[in-house]
């Protein structure tokens, strides 16, 4: 399941110890490191989606799906109105691209702003 591999995951990379790279080992961990963050940024905010879909927030005695999330991980409220507003405005491509790590989460969230200021009779074929 994927919930024991990212439990798997934080406690093989408590474990770590980079001062046993080589300078090139070293380059490809932090490319391979920024890569799998920015994936689970896009996982957070689909599942913050998915929260809110559900009710969850509402469910939970929460204000919000944002103050949901951030009380229920720890993260800020700022980053957690981010993830959020971002599971709303996703577009297929982007949110491709961000799960994949192929973009950051701030250049996402930069596109997916774009995208939805966009007035309403754009639509895909422009």
């Amino acid at each position: 399941m994927l919930i024991e591999q990212l439990s798997s995951l934080t406690d093989d990379l408590a474990a770590f110890d980079a001062w046993t790279l080589t300078g090139s080992e070293v380059r490809e961990a932090a490319v391979a490191a920024q890569k799998v963050r920015t994936s689970l940024d896009a996982f957070l905010s689909r599942v913050a989606g998915a929260a809110d879909g559900m009710g969850l927030a509402t469910d939970d005695g929460a204000t919000s799906t944002t103050a949901w999330l951030a009380g229920l991980t720890g993260v800020s409220k700022g980053e957690s109105a981010k993830l959020v507003a971002m599971s709303r405005v996703t577009t297929e491509l982007t949110g491709a691209a961000w799960m994949r790590g192929e973009v950051t989460t701030d250049q996402a969230g930069v596109i997916m702003k774009a995208i939805d200021g966009l007035p309403d009779w754009v639509g895909d074929q422009e």
